[in-house]
Order: structure tokens, then C-alpha cells, then sequence
């Protein structure tokens, strides 16, 4: 909590960690740990303390426990950590970082607890995962969000199979949205025949899979493509 809520220079937070056995000057992330309320409090931060591994620095703050936990992959840690101890109980692990100092803690564990309220509204409820990791929730729940890395890992094969073949994929998805989930319509706006949108569109679905338009994932590519024209556009 001292480090969370911090009180003095950056020394002296430092002196604090190693005093509780944390090395702070190595990379580490940030674990908000959130029962279900069916688990004891307590039992929730021993288990966590367990598995985090002497290492690591773990405590109580407000409602949820708060894990140090060294290592470079926050998205990986907090889905490890989620699945452990759902073996007990059904928690929900948000993970942040990583962090290379002391002055990030706090920040840190705001997006940490924005990240687990996140978690828990998009009915992943026990699960874990980084800000990175949630779509266009992330987007709002991270500290730093990357937009250009949104983009890409939504929008990136089909972006790259133009780029590589010289298509228009992309446009197509455009006015496919635009037109309502229409191909007819969307060849209209494209000024081709209705079949060359159709075997577009299957080559969306080669590259993106099939699931690209269910309304979640439909959603996800709509709001990239937006972001990508904004991108894009010269300021």
C-alpha cells in the first residue's frame, strides 16, 4: 500500500521494497488479484502469495490483493496466475507493465484495477489478461494506449495482403460496413461487379477467419478501420 499510495522520493520507496525483499530495479509487472467474495480475503492473498514465488511482493489494497511479480509479460502473467487459482476459487487477475522502477506503481495499479472492472464487464469473470489483450476495451481501460498496435493486430493480415498483392481488401471491408453488410450495395460504392466483392470478402475471411462477422468481432474491425483512416490522415 505504501508503494501504491507513495510517501517520500523515489529512494526512498526503493529502500522500502528491498527492505520487504523486492528488487525493484528489474523488470517486474503489477497483478490486481479479485476474488468472487466466496473466498476468504486472506485465503485469496496466501494462495496468491504462493504462487507468485518468493520474489515476488505481495499485499492487501482496498479490495483486491497486489502482486510485484518480476518478469516482462503482464498478459501471461495474469492469465498463469487466474488459472491457478481458479483451481479454488474463480478470480479475476488484471496484469500491467512492465515496470522498471518504483515511480510507475501507482499509475500502474490504476490501470490495473481499470483493467479488472473491464475484465469482469465483458463477462471474463475468473480469467486473466492485459489491457493490450481486450480490443477496443483496452483502448480505454490502458494507461498508454498504442493505437497503432490495435490496428495492427486487428486489421494487420489483411493490411499486409494488400500491401503484398497490391489489392484492396481493406477498401472493401469499408464499404462493405458502410453499405450495411451489403455486397450488393457495396459493390455499388466500389464500382466493380457484385461477385468481386464476394470473393473479396472470402479472402477476408481466409485471412481473419469466419468469425470476422460476428457483431463482437464485426465491431472490433469496424472501430480499427476507423482508427486506421485517422492514422493515416495527414495532420
Amino acid at each position: 500500500s505504501d508503494l501504491i499510495t507513495p510517501r517520500g522520493s523515489v529512494e526512498d520507496r526503493h529502500a522500502l521494497a528491498r527492505s520487504a525483499g523486492f528488487e525493484p530495479h528489474r523488470p517486474f509487472c503489477l497483478l490486481v488479484v479479485r476474488g468472487d467474495g466466496n473466498e476468504p480475503a486472506r485465503s485469496v492473498l496466501l494462495s496468491t502469495s504462493t504462487i507468485a514465488g518468493e520474489d515476488a511482493l505481495v499485499g492487501a489494497h482496498d479490495r483486491d490483493v497486489v502482486a510485484l511479480v518480476p518478469g516482462e509479460d503482464p498478459d501471461a502473467l495474469a492469465k498463469s496466475m487466474a488459472a491457478r487459482l481458479g483451481r479454488r476459487s474463480e478470480t479475476t487477475v488484471a496484469g500491467v507493465g512492465p515496470l522498471a522502477d518504483v515511480a510507475g506503481i501507482p499509475e500502474a495499479h490504476a490501470e490495473g484495477v481499470r483493467t479488472v472492472r473491464a475484465l469482469l464487464a465483458l463477462g471474463r469473470r475468473g480469467l486473466g489478461g492485459a489491457a493490450t489483450e481486450l480490443g477496443f476495451a483496452g483502448l480505454i481501460v490502458g494507461s498508454e494506449p498504442d493505437i497503432g498496435d490495435y490496428v495492427e493486430r486487428v486489421l494487420g493480415p489483411v493490411a499486409h495482403y494488400d500491401e503484398r498483392r497490391g489489392t484492396d481488401l481493406v477498401g472493401t471491408l469499408t464499404a462493405y460496413f458502410a453499405a450495411g453488410g451489403s455486397p450488393r450495395h457495396a459493390a455499388g460504392q466500389l464500382h466493380v461487379h457484385v461477385n468481386t466483392v464476394s470473393q473479396r470478402l472470402e479472402r477476408v475471411s481466409a485471412l481473419l477467419g469466419e468469425t470476422w462477422q460476428r457483431p463482437d468481432r464485426a465491431l472490433e474491425i469496424q472501430l480499427a478501420l476507423r482508427l486506421r483512416d485517422l492514422l493515416l490522415t495527414p495532420r
